[in-house]
């Protein structure tokens, strides 16, 4: 019997879609739509609307686009990838620029007088390597260094210790590493 990977029951869902499965189509939908949205919303914030908009592009390309996923990246990375093109396809067809993406990385990780396209594909590679994270890891990681929360507001909110929403920080971050490691081609150390 093979081994099984995260991405193994990803490409179930995606061949299921491709033969045609309504029920499967409405699992890939209900399964990702809030984080592509979060990844949508990062870039196109306060265009809700627009948003909404790319989102349902980027679902419809996905069903017409099924038999291309082939596991070797999350599900979810590989939406936010056809999400990247689409947000770039609705900015060019308003004859506008995307608006700058907020930092996620401290300035001491890209100078500040880097050029925008190196800080902008930096960025992108946080949110790809976020969106290969459990939903738990990533609320963690998003708390504590894009909202500012501190562990014990974190603790408040879930109902746990701070020793438990530290040693889960610790392990998000580990993950964290390892999968932007991945995304940014072995570059971050």
């Amino acid at each position: 019997m093979g081994r099984t990977t995260i991405h193994d029951d990803d490409l179930a869902l995606m061949n299921e879609v491709k033969k045609g499965s309504e029920a499967a189509a409405r699992e890939l939908l209900r399964a990702h739509q809030g984080p592509v949205f979060g990844y949508l919303w990062r870039r196109m914030a306060p265009a809700r609307e627009d948003a909404e908009e790319v989102l349902q592009d980027i679902f419809l390309a996905a069903v017409r686009a099924a038999g291309e996923y082939d596991g070797r990246s999350s599900l979810l990375t590989w939406l936010c990838g056809i999400g990247k093109h689409k947000v770039a396809d609705h900015y060019r067809r308003m004859g506008r620029q995307p608006p700058v993406v907020a930092e996620f990385v401290d300035d001491h990780d890209l100078a500040s007088d880097a050029d925008p396209a190196d800080r902008l594909a930096l960025r992108e590679a946080v949110d790809l390597a976020l969106a290969e994270l459990p939903s738990r890891q990533r609320g963690l990681l998003i708390d504590k260094y894009e909202r500012g929360r501190t562990v014990r507001e974190m603790a408040e909110q879930r109902r746990t210790t701070v020793k438990a929403v530290e040693s889960a920080l610790t392990r998000g971050r580990e993950a964290f590493a390892t999968a932007f490691r991945r995304v940014w081609g072995g570059e971050y150390q």
